[in-house]
């Protein structure tokens, strides 16, 4: 890996957000987002990360980087949102980067609303 992915440069304050599925009170489901605080870098997409998301058959526009926190390993479905401007993305892949404590995940900029998934 890269010098360009240590710990260092993640500068982004962002939430990591996974999905939970709770009752309402009618006997449905509703998605509720549990997050975490943490760092994040975030990058248009590449070359590579387009030819990776041909494989994952879905669109992918960013890459970003997240500082993983035990208990909080980022997983396909998950999102991030941008703790300044509010921006939400939704995790397509994740591919782990243990030596460094990150993990580098394909995303794509969420349309709409992203709890009806």
């Amino acid at each position: 890996m890269s010098r360009r992915n240590s710990s260092g440069a993640l500068r982004v304050p962002v939430f990591l957000g996974r999905p939970v599925v709770v009752k309402d009170g009618a006997g449905g489901e509703a998605i509720t987002w549990q997050e975490f605080a943490t760092w994040a870098r975030i990058d248009a997409a590449g070359g590579r990360e387009w030819a990776t998301a041909a494989i994952v058959k879905d669109t992918v526009d960013c890459r970003i980087t997240v500082r993983v926190i035990p208990g909080w390993i980022p997983e396909a479905r998950w999102r991030v949102r941008e703790k300044e401007s509010g921006r939400l993305y939704d995790l397509v892949t994740v591919m782990l980067a243990p030596q460094f404590g990150n993990a580098e995940c394909l995303a794509r900029t969420a349309q709409g609303n992203t709890d009806a998934r």
